[in-house]
């Protein structure tokens, strides 16, 4: 939906000494997004020779919501593809999260924000996120 800024990373910018790492809040706001899923990557250029700009996917799925309360249920997940660690923010509470692998058996049920995925093999997987305003299923792929 070009015009529309829905995501956003805070702190926009800092300086990181060598060997150390920083914490980066994703935010987003789905005020004025229809229902659907859209797609971002926040890009991180840093002077490292070797890996000098660092890619994060972003997937939002807007679910549920009448045109008087648009933008009022979101679930956001980041990174998509991940390696170890998937958060999951959304805009209302949630009821329950599971993922499914590609054969449909559960690996996961809780309704933390941030998920260790570590221990799952490389693949295809469903994150099913049940809120009152509907239930949001985003695919990601688990990387090694």
């Amino acid at each position: 939906m070009p015009g529309v800024h829905w995501l956003s990373a805070n702190p926009m910018q800092d300086t990181i000494g060598p060997g150390n790492s920083q914490q980066v809040d994703v935010l987003f706001d789905a005020t004025g997004l229809t229902t659907g899923q859209y797609h971002a990557t926040l890009k991180y250029v840093n002077n490292d020779p070797l890996n000098a700009q660092v890619d994060v996917p972003v997937t939002l799925d807007v679910v549920g919501v009448g045109i008087e309360e648009a933008g009022s249920a979101a679930v956001l997940v980041y990174p998509n593809p991940v390696k170890d660690r998937i958060s999951v923010k959304t805009t209302i509470p949630v009821t329950g999260i599971t993922i499914s692998d590609a054969e449909g058996r559960t690996v996961y049920t809780g309704n933390t924000a941030t998920i260790d995925v570590s221990g799952l093999e490389s693949g295809m997987y469903i994150l099913k996120c049940v809120s009152e305003k509907g239930i949001s299923c985003i695919k990601f792929v688990k990387t090694q």
